[in-house]
């Protein structure tokens, strides 16, 4: 005989954001995706990129860093700096400065 039990898991919950690359420099006009990789809470990591996936991409600068919903940073033709944030639907963010 065999017998079946039905195990509910509680979901995993995020504990922090990394970006890679980490404090990106780009050329005017340059272009370059950005992999995001979740952190949980009982130690297993999973990379998670878009808007679906509960990310948004904001740029504090975007005359200089404009960045995609799925974050891929465009310089713009201005030197400077941006504040980059990343945020995850359950409030977990990260900032990170980008500099053209």
């Amino acid at each position: 005989a065999t017998a079946r039990v039905d195990l509910e898991l509680p979901p995993l919950e995020l504990q922090a954001l990394y970006v890679s690359p980490s404090r990106p420099v780009l050329e005017p006009d340059q272009t370059l995706p950005l992999a995001v990789e979740g952190r949980y809470g009982e130690g297993s990591a999973a990379v998670i990129q878009t808007v679906s996936q509960g990310l948004t991409f904001t740029s504090s600068a975007p005359e200089i860093v404009k960045v995609s919903s799925t974050g891929v940073l465009r310089a713009a033709s201005l030197a400077g700096t941006s504040q980059l944030t990343i945020t995850h639907e359950s409030g977990v963010r990260t900032v990170e400065t980008v500099e053209v």
